[in-house]
């Protein structure tokens, strides 16, 4: 569907999406995403996150969902179903996570040999994966900062989400590497493939061709794009419009001014200063000492990272993040939940952590 700009807000208001998770991963795996978090979703504990978006480029996005609906809709059926959790919520995520885990695993002997083979066994179970670790998302959503939600089912929610987090990355160099082998034998870009949506990729597979539009399209989507699903009526809208992308940024992600001081939630205390290491922009061999981490989120991978961190700060929060669980295991000052750290704070900025009240500070 082609929409204006006056269109596209009324649309992310009128579904109350704000900026949430930042995630270095596919366009292919935002819808993903789109699909398993509303109608898969419902189809398994009745809720729905009712629209996804995200704003990204080629190997990252960062969501939009309306999370205090789902925060909501969870606490309804965890409360109405306290007792029947495992049975009705966590075993069927483990489920779903172990048969799809198990049939993308199965087709990867034909990444190399017929590459088209495994992205049709993709594109059928990347929106179910999503779905396990949708539920799963749901219940973390719902605990947030409060370590007294649900304390019954806390370790069960924390080892699925991290079980299940730590096949993203494996997913998406499948991913990569099945599109790479399909662009060498069709003379293309075969990055470009992970820049098609779920539908956008069924159909690829189906004539297995480009044309020189689509070719066209995917190229602009490298630099940046808006993505949006809308569960009523399944309606997908992908926008390359450089314009129209900066303007969706202007208006939803970017803070207006940076602040002096933020505050997140105190995950391990302590207190540390040193100089930031912003996440995304270091990738290689850290060049400085006693720095502080400031990332959207940390993962498993990024754990030699964190573990010489002398405090960590991040975007996203929740006692059961790997950021909070893993600082709590090193004894790491760690400020979660800040929500714009990323945004606020450069490579180099002196900063002051106060892990005991929640606050970073800049120092000038």
């Amino acid at each position: 569907m082609a929409v204006d700009f006056g269109q596209l807000k009324r649309l992310i208001q009128k579904h109350k999406l704000r900026p949430a998770t930042q995630r270095c991963m596919s366009l292919f795996s935002l819808s993903a995403v789109g699909l398993g978090y509303t109608k898969l979703l419902r189809k398994q504990i009745k809720i729905s996150y009712g629209a996804v978006a995200g704003k990204g480029r080629v190997n990252f996005w960062h969501s939009m969902y309306d999370e205090q609906k789902v925060i909501n809709r969870t606490k309804k059926f965890a409360q109405k179903n306290f007792d029947k959790l495992t049975k009705m919520a966590f075993e069927p995520a483990e489920r779903i996570f172990a048969r799809c885990q198990n049939e993308i695993l199965k087709h990867r002997r034909y990444i190399s040999s017929r590459p088209e083979k495994f992205l049709k066994a993709l594109t059928a179970q990347y929106p179910n994966f999503m779905a396990a670790i949708g539920i799963i998302n749901c219940f973390w959503r719902f605990v947030g900062n409060n370590e007294k939600a649900l304390p019954k089912y806390i370790k069960t929610i924390s080892r699925n989400r991290e079980k299940m987090a730590q096949f993203y990355p494996e997913i998406e160099k499948m991913l990569a590497d099945a599109a790479n082998n399909v662009g060498r034998r069709k003379k293309f870009s075969g990055d470009l493939l992970a820049l098609l949506s779920v539908a956008e990729m069924k159909k690829f597979l189906d004539k297995e061709r480009l044309s020189a539009g689509e070719l066209n399209e995917l190229n602009k989507r490298r630099n940046g794009f808006f993505y949006l699903f809308v569960e009523r009526g399944e309606r997908e809208l992908i926008i390359s419009n450089p314009a129209m992308v900066k303007k969706i940024d202007d208006e939803f992600f970017k803070i207006k001014e940076a602040p002096k001081l933020i505050k997140g939630y105190p995950a391990c205390a302590g207190k540390a200063a040193g100089k930031v290491l912003l996440l995304e922009n270091n990738t290689g061999k850290i060049a400085i000492n006693n720095y502080i981490l400031v990332a959207s989120s940390t993962n498993p991978q990024l754990m030699e990272i964190v573990k010489n961190s002398a405090a960590v700060v991040t975007d996203e929060g929740g006692v059961l993040s790997h950021a909070a669980v893993l600082s709590r295991e090193l004894g790491i000052p760690c400020v979660i939940g800040t929500k714009i750290a990323t945004q606020v704070f450069k490579d180099g900025d002196m900063v002051e952590v106060d892990a005991e009240k929640g606050v970073v500070r800049k120092i000038n």
